[in-house]
């Protein structure tokens, strides 16, 4: 099946990555009418999305993946002194949060 121009065109315009897909499986009769109601095979989001054209055909490819793909991922800043920086240059409140770190006990007195 070769992939409608509205749907390409969303892919484009539109920011959807990191968008919810919800896959439902269901059946069909022999006169191709619903038996029952679908069930949820696989919830996951868009990571990536990929076109594909030739001169007749297009395809979208989307890379869906679990809440489980992104769990070791580092992502945003970090509480130092050098990640405050480079986003606010002039702001000086994490000069000094290397230090008081060392200060925390966590779970004693």
């Amino acid at each position: 099946m070769f992939a409608d121009q509205t749907f390409i065109s969303t892919c484009l315009n539109e920011n959807v990555v990191n968008d919810a897909v919800s896959i439902y499986r269901g059946f069909l009769n022999d006169s191709n009418a619903l038996i029952a109601d679908p069930f949820l095979l696989y919830k996951g989001t868009i990571d990536t999305f990929q076109i594909s054209e030739s001169g007749s055909e297009s395809y979208i490819t989307l890379r869906i993946v679990s809440h489980w793909a992104d769990f070791e991922k580092s992502n945003g800043r970090k509480t130092n002194n050098i990640s405050q920086q480079r986003f606010f240059s002039t702001d000086v409140g994490m000069n000094f949060s290397s230090e008081t770190v060392l200060d925390i006990k966590w779970g004693r007195a």
